[in-house]
């Protein structure tokens, strides 16, 4: 016998004699239910499949760090430039 778990809350369902894996296709949450061989075969597949929310928060640090290191650059490329008029200008 198989077990069901919501992919949306997590909730796991165990069905009961007599009772059809078409009677539990919905979750209370409004999730879909996903069918499972085993416990094992659940557990398993959860060790492996990254949750969205790592993807999206590793994403946006990459995203925050080039946007920080390109800000700075071309701070760097506008500050030299007026470095070199400003010492011009006063050794003179």
């Amino acid at each position: 016998m198989g077990y069901l778990k919501c992919n949306k809350c997590g909730k796991r369902y165990q069905p009961q004699k007599g009772e059809s894996l078409d009677d539990l296709n919905v979750c209370h949450c409004g999730g879909e239910i996903g069918y499972y061989l085993s416990s094992y075969d659940l557990k398993r597949r959860q060790d492996y499949i990254p949750a969205d929310e790592g993807i999206k928060k590793e994403k946006t640090s990459d995203r925050t760090w080039l946007l920080i290191l390109s800000i700075v650059a071309v701070l760097i490329l506008m500050a030299l430039p007026a470095l070199l008029i400003y010492r011009a200008y006063f050794s003179g």
